[in-house]
């Protein structure tokens, strides 16, 4: 028998009511969820708990998204992690970050405000290419298709 294994993901943005609305989305669709206002509680966060997944503002007080970022890719520890960017700075953000050779382009990248339909593709995308790097079948809790 195989078992499902939920997911979960590390929500970090300043914005109340975007951490409300995706704790609220995510656990909704089955996925567990952590969540944290800045980078610097994130980091905090990250080493508590793991997550599969993580979506990051990059305008935030105390330590920016870009910084958080960085410090990630660059620990061999977490560079792994997936992460989606969810940002009202797209355009700026996708040309700084497709510019810099130190660290890898993000995962996925969704702009605020952003429609439900382009969160679960998102999603679902990261974790379908995470399932096939794996080679394994695992059993997806909270399918981002709901």
């Amino acid at each position: 028998m195989i078992h499902a294994v939920k997911k979960r993901f590390l929500v970090i943005d300043d914005d109340n009511d975007v951490l409300a609305y995706l704790y609220t989305w995510l656990t909704d669709h089955d996925f567990i969820v952590d969540v944290a206002h800045d980078g610097i509680e994130a980091a905090a966060k990250l080493k508590e708990q793991r997550p599969d997944l993580i979506t990051l503002d990059i305008i935030m007080p105390n330590e920016t998204g870009i910084r958080f970022y960085r410090e990630i890719k660059k620990d061999p520890q977490y560079a792994s992690i997936p992460v989606i960017i969810i940002t009202g700075i797209m355009a700026e953000f996708e040309e700084f970050i497709s510019h810099r050779r130190t660290v890898p382009a993000p995962d996925g990248y969704i702009s605020k405000p952003f429609k439900e339909d382009e969160l679960s593709s998102a999603i679902k995308k990261v974790l379908e290419r995470e399932k096939s790097k794996n080679g394994k079948l695992k059993i997806i809790a909270g399918s981002a298709d709901n």
